[in-house]
């Protein structure tokens, strides 16, 4: 597997080795999202069944919700498919995109 790529077959569990790269991965965007000034909180969990990450978020609204990285071909605009990118690099920009636009919209909804 490519250091740089995500390219996982959909038709098998993660071996270690991308399970591992996929941990660390995680755990670099869940330090990404809390240096954000309107993250006050990140955790994320991994789901053995799912095959998915799940991060929970609480904002400076105080508002909690969650984004989920998949291995499957599912996404909308809260769950992101490792099927649908090349590159980690890029899953990330939209994931960090993603929480600009629910802070946006958590900001209006104060004002």
């Amino acid at each position: 597997m490519n250091i740089y790529s995500i390219k996982i077959s959909p038709n098998r569990p993660f071996n270690q080795s991308e399970l591992t790269y996929l941990m660390e991965r995680c755990g670099i965007l869940s330090k990404k999202a809390l240096a954000l000034d309107y993250i006050k909180e990140c955790t994320y969990d991994y789901d053995e069944k799912d095959e998915s990450f799940t991060f929970d978020f609480l904002c400076v609204h105080n508002k909690n919700f969650s984004l989920k990285i998949v291995k499957d071909d599912r996404s909308d605009n809260f769950i992101f498919s490792m099927q649908k990118y090349e590159k980690w690099a890029v899953l990330r920009k939209d994931f960090i995109k993603a929480l600009e636009v629910i802070n946006t919209l958590h900001t209006q909804s104060h004002e």
